[in-house]
């Protein structure tokens, strides 16, 4: 009896010590969200959901009116890079930085996550 104790201790700090950690099983839910930029008279919006869905919104304010223009795209993440892909085939790279701020590539546009709720784009 004292065998198979020993041996059920033995396996259970085996399994405790090779198993996945929370953050290595969730890593891509800090990107879940609502990010936004604003350069001059124009909001960019990104929404990340679940199953790899989001959209991407452009919206552009004037004196006399706004309009508004939204775009699906799947996305992938590996590690703190994103890569996004529009209905079009179009890809851009993003990468998140020590800030945790989403960052377009080249061009260094800057997002900031305002959001966890992206629910109300679904």
């Amino acid at each position: 009896m004292k065998n198979y104790l020993k041996l059920l201790v033995g396996f259970i700090l085996i399994s405790f010590c090779t198993s996945c950690s929370e953050e290595e099983i969730h890593e891509d839910h800090n990107i879940l969200g609502v990010w936004e930029t604003t350069v001059s008279s124009h909001t960019y919006t990104l929404v990340f959901g679940e199953h790899n869905t989001g959209l991407s919104i452009e919206t552009m304010a004037n004196d006399a009116e706004v309009t508004s223009s939204a775009i699906s795209f799947s996305w992938m993440a590996n590690n703190k890079d994103i890569v996004i892909t529009d209905g079009n085939t179009m890809q851009r790279n993003y990468s998140i930085n020590a800030e945790g701020e989403l960052v377009l590539s080249p061009s260094n546009l800057r997002f900031l996550k305002v959001s966890n709720d992206y629910s109300r784009y679904y």
